[in-house]
């Protein structure tokens, strides 16, 4: 298959699977929009909120520093 038609298929559109249509995704939009408003009022136990969530607090401080769902609006 050519790179062209990978793109027509959306293959390679990395915007085609991000977020929750990514079938590895472990957090909804509205999960994410949860934890960035409560590190946007103080919260600092991204161990706790991995824990609530279900994920690593890796993936919490992701989400604050915007390496993981960047392109979500508040």
């Amino acid at each position: 298959m050519l790179v062209s038609e990978l793109y027509a298929n959306r293959k390679w559109d990395l915007t085609a699977r991000r977020g929750e249509r990514n079938p590895n995704a472990k957090l909804t939009t509205e999960n994410v929009k949860e934890i960035k408003r409560r590190i946007n009022e103080g919260e600092r136990d991204y161990r706790g909120l991995g824990e609530e969530f279900g994920v690593a607090s890796r993936t919490i401080r992701n989400i604050k520093n915007g390496h993981a769902w960047a392109w979500l609006e508040e």
